[in-house]
């Protein structure tokens, strides 16, 4: 009984003595962000949304020049030394005989090893042309910077208070 007369009493002090409630807010002190739509998070500008950016290593090709044959596909052949020709040693006559090297058949160049002779490699700074969005971690969305993360913001018709 006392309790509902201490509670009476209350909202009669209340109801006579402050102010009418907001009619913005309904009395809660805080509206919703119009700028995130109540969400506290924006969709990321960067990635737009999609977590993920065109990878500035290989320029969202997935692929890099090869850095042993600098993209040509081939090196000096190993045997000859890129020459084209092998020297060998004959053991009778004690002279040297230049001969077509048998690896390069002459051309001086071999595939590179490094890229199987294809000029490039798969990018190592990348899945595939693209790589995580630095500014949203990846998630495709920001924080709001209108109201920080919180969705909503302090009423401007009662500053907060709930009533006018």
């Amino acid at each position: 009984m006392y309790l509902y007369i201490i509670a009476l009493l209350l909202s009669m002090t209340f109801l006579n003595g402050c102010k009418s409630g907001c009619s913005t807010c309904r009395g809660d002190g805080r509206i919703e962000c119009e700028k995130c739509e109540g969400e506290g998070y924006l969709t990321c500008y960067t990635c737009d949304g999609g977590g993920t950016v065109e990878c500035s290593n290989c320029d969202g090709t997935g692929e890099e020049e090869c850095n042993w044959c600098w993209g040509s596909g081939e090196k000096d052949c190993s045997n000859c030394n890129g020459r084209g020709i092998d020297r060998e040693y004959d053991y009778n006559s004690g002279e040297y005989t230049d001969m077509t090297c048998d690896d390069c058949s002459g051309t001086g160049k071999e595939n590179c090893s490094s890229c199987n002779g294809s000029g490039t490699k798969y990018c190592y700074e990348c899945n595939s042309g693209k790589v995580q969005c630095k500014d949203c971690d990846g998630e495709g969305r920001i924080e709001c910077d209108e109201c920080y993360g919180e969705a909503t913001l302090v009423c401007p018709d009662c500053n907060g208070e709930g009533r006018r």
